[in-house]
């Protein structure tokens, strides 16, 4: 009775149509998936052919000291006028740079504009005019992958605590040297 009604109606056409829709839409989507899960991997392999000899690979970051011996403790940071190129062309020409302690920023910008160099460049105090008393760590944004934490990575990258900790190991060994010296008199 039911087959005759669906019949009647056209319904059993348009059920076995949707099923055979239902069939090539899943069957493509799986189809699409195991491509993009493949080319996924590829890509994955490529970029870490692309670090494989980098000496730099592992390091996240580069990190100047900031040199204290000045006087200007200025927590802002107020560049006027300055220029950035890269590979022959110029990325910012008269640029104004204002960063008000306290706040956050975001560097938003097609690919290609200048927004990772110019961090590289306040990072390694290129920029003309930029005060070199304060702290600044750039992060790159792809690293090779390793057994270390994010933790640890990023405290390793932090140049004066490596420095401190360097001595302060020195400090230790010299005192447990001397003081073995001591007991043995």
């Amino acid at each position: 009775e039911q087959a005759t009604i669906d019949n009647l109606w056209g319904f059993d056409a348009v059920r076995k149509k949707r099923n055979e829709v239902m069939e090539m839409t899943e069957a493509g989507s799986a189809k699409y998936e195991r491509k993009a899960l493949k080319e996924q991997k590829k890509w994955l392999v490529e970029l870490e052919c692309k670090f494989v000899g980098d000496e730099e690979s592992n390091e996240i970051s580069t990190m100047t000291l900031p040199d204290l011996s000045g006087t200007n403790r200025e927590k802002d940071i107020i560049v006027n006028n300055f220029n950035i190129t890269y590979g022959g062309q110029i990325l910012l020409e008269g640029a104004d740079l204002r960063i008000v302690y306290g706040r956050r920023y975001g560097l938003i910008g097609r690919n290609g504009i200048g927004k990772t160099t110019l961090l590289k460049h306040m990072a390694t105090f290129d920029i003309e005019g930029f005060p070199k008393h304060h702290r600044v760590l750039h992060v790159k944004q792809e690293v090779k992958a390793s057994e270390q934490s994010v933790l640890s990575v990023v405290l390793s990258a932090d140049v004066e605590r490596t420095n401190l900790l360097q001595k302060e190991k020195d400090l230790l060994a010299r005192q447990n040297a001397l003081s073995g010296q001591s007991s043995t008199k």
